[in-house]
């Protein structure tokens, strides 16, 4: 059953890196078609996630959300068996 929902999901990134382009066709606003007017030819959407992770502070909001969402999954997940062991 993993093997099938790995490859769907498998699948469904490969189409979508595929099928989805970088910005629209036509801007869905005024607003957006003068941002996308004054924007760099150069920005692109790894260049911004590129400056993202040199941001400090995202680093570190990034850092403590993966150790509270891990705590939170490993206690969820253990927490099954510490029941049954208590009350069987």
């Amino acid at each position: 059953m993993f093997y099938i929902i790995g490859g769907v999901a498998t699948l469904l990134l490969i189409l979508v890196i595929i099928v989805f382009k970088e910005k629209p066709k036509y801007p869905p606003s005024r607003a957006q078609s003068l941002s996308y007017a004054l924007t760099s030819p150069d920005a692109s959407y790894l260049g911004s996630i590129a400056r993202l992770f040199k941001n400090l502070n995202f680093v570190l909001l990034v850092i403590t959300y993966g150790l509270n969402a891990g705590a939170f999954y490993a206690l969820s997940t253990l927490l099954n068996r510490m029941v049954i062991w208590h009350y069987p």
